[in-house]
């Protein structure tokens, strides 16, 4: 994902295109909107991974935004009626290998190096009690897709590039996965008759061979002449190709071609949806305040394969590791928290802690701390590690994070941004993209990443070189400054504002505003 934008949800009346880098940091005071840009992102995968009767799932464990009514916006701009999610991303054939549905070939359209950008846009709104979808907006390099809907009783209209294509017989489809919505027939049939129907009343009855039917699916362009050309080529063979005016003229010709439009832009809505629901599939939420750990937990032989929001199943997630993931788990936690981890015992288990001079002791025996932070070490130590299932062969992975730092002790809280930095070194070793969304009110952790980036960045004097050696961090840890991003939330008059700032060669954030801590 490149970039989110949402509008009129919650405070947030226009968050402006946030871009997402490789860590990105929330900072704000309490109530400032960071939680509700934050908390989009479990939002949006249980919206993808349940069948609903509406465009949202408002309220799930992790979260609870009420409904429709509680967080559209009070201060809303624009469409005041309306919740808007935009996203921008960088779409390939690899994103939809997995498709068990038929594509347009206008996504294999793409340019030399197989990938396009995309962006869409959702508007959710309601009609008496019920939330809909109102509209979804796509833009592919020069095309523009506009699919509206008009009302309860009447059909979704599409416009490409402005100009309204006829003919439409779709609404819009509830009660399947996903976060954009599917369309489905108002009538009978699959749309092909649509097609076949003028054709045949053009050039004659049974012109048309019905085993060529299914290559209907195969636009590589939307507008008039390339959708004609592909037809005439696919239905009507070379003598057809050159159409007498009178017929390009006639009400047959604007229907066939418009009806191939609908049958593939319904396709491509498909293929963008699982591109899109793929990304949120593979985000993880980790709670504010994770689990507290019991000094003896009882064996249950789960074998799991993932960390839950708060923690829970830690000790089993640790018994699942196969040897050389434990190896390169015990490795990390050694190298960031600087103890071990290990997990002793059969009927009760109990998670032990080893400190660097060799005290070891059950968790519950060193604070509260390290129940807090081993969660969070461990959901990154997974997602940067581990190999990805098949339907994300991108290899992008999301975590998000909220407040880290809660029961950490400063120290500790400094030890989180070399969890965060050696995280993303981690997964560029395995080849995958690590994507952290982290709301903190640490300044420890934000100057501690200040001083990680201040360490890649060496003066060009060389005489000055051994003094920026003496004021390097002891442990050497770096990260470059464009991978992380930094975004500042205030709300004034019940509305947030977000500004995007960056951190200097020297590790010190730029275009901080005054008093912004105060």
């Amino acid at each position: 994902m490149d970039s989110i934008r949402i509008k009129n949800f919650r405070s947030i009346v226009d968050s402006g295109e946030i871009r997402l880098g490789n860590i990105n940091i929330l900072l704000g005071k309490n109530s400032s909107g960071k939680s509700s840009f934050l908390r989009l992102f479990p939002l949006l995968k249980e919206t993808a991974r349940h069948e609903l009767r509406a465009p949202i799932l408002w309220f799930d464990e992790n979260y609870d935004f009420g409904d429709f009514s509680n967080t559209l916006s009070r201060h809303g701009e624009g469409e005041k009626d309306t919740i808007s999610f935009a996203f921008t991303w960088t779409f390939s054939k690899v994103s939809v290998r997995n498709s068990y549905y038929m594509m347009s070939d206008f996504i294999d359209n793409l340019d030399k190096d197989g990938k396009m950008k995309i962006n869409v846009e959702i508007g959710i709104s309601s009609s008496g009690e019920k939330t809909i979808f109102k509209y979804v907006k796509v833009i592919i390099d020069d095309h523009r897709f506009l699919f509206e809907s008009q009302s309860s009783s009447k059909p979704i209209r599409l416009l490409i590039n402005d100009r309204e294509i006829v003919g439409s017989n779709y609404t819009w489809e509830y009660g399947n996965t996903g976060i954009l919505p599917g369309l489905k027939s108002l009538s009978k049939g699959n749309g092909w008759e649509r097609v076949v129907s003028p054709l045949n009343n053009m050039f004659g009855p049974n012109r048309v061979k019905f085993e060529t039917i299914y290559s209907i699916y195969g636009l590589k362009n939307f507008d008039d002449e390339s959708v004609w050309n592909f037809i005439s080529d696919t239905f009507l063979g070379s003598k057809e190709k050159k159409v007498k005016k009178r017929i390009k003229e006639s009400a047959d010709f604007r229907n066939a071609i418009d009806a191939a439009i609908w049958i593939n832009a319904r396709w491509l809505l498909r293929a963008l949806d699982e591109s899109l629901s793929n990304y949120f599939n593979h985000s993880y939420y980790i709670t504010p305040l994770r689990y507290n750990f019991q000094r003896y937990m009882r064996n249950r032989d789960l074998a799991v394969d993932f960390v839950e929001s708060t923690g829970k199943n830690v000790m089993e997630y640790i018994q699942s590791l196969n040897d050389q993931e434990r190896e390169s788990y015990i490795k990390y936690i050694s190298s960031t928290l600087e103890v071990k981890v290990d997990v002793k015992g059969y009927d009760n288990k109990s998670i032990f802690i080893e400190m660097k001079d060799g005290e070891r002791d059950n968790i519950v025996d060193v604070g509260y701390g390290f129940s807090q932070v081993l969660p969070i070490a461990t959901t990154l130590w997974d997602r940067a590690y581990k190999k990805d299932d098949r339907y994300n062969e991108n290899g992008e992975n999301i975590i998000v994070i909220e407040q880290p730092e809660v029961h950490l002790h400063p120290a500790m809280q400094k030890k989180l941004a070399k969890l965060f930095v050696e995280a993303q070194a981690l997964a560029k070793r395995r080849n995958k993209k690590l994507t952290l969304i982290v709301e903190t009110h640490s300044q420890a952790l934000v100057n501690q990443l200040g001083k990680y980036v201040a360490n890649a960045t060496p003066p060009d004097v060389e005489e000055l070189m051994e003094f920026y050696k003496m004021d390097m961090d002891e442990d050497g840890t770096k990260i470059d400054a464009d991978e992380i991003a930094i975004y500042l939330f205030e709300k004034k008059a019940g509305i947030t504002t977000v500004t995007q700032a960056k951190y200097g060669r020297d590790g010190m954030i730029e275009r901080w505003p005054i008093g912004f801590l105060d």
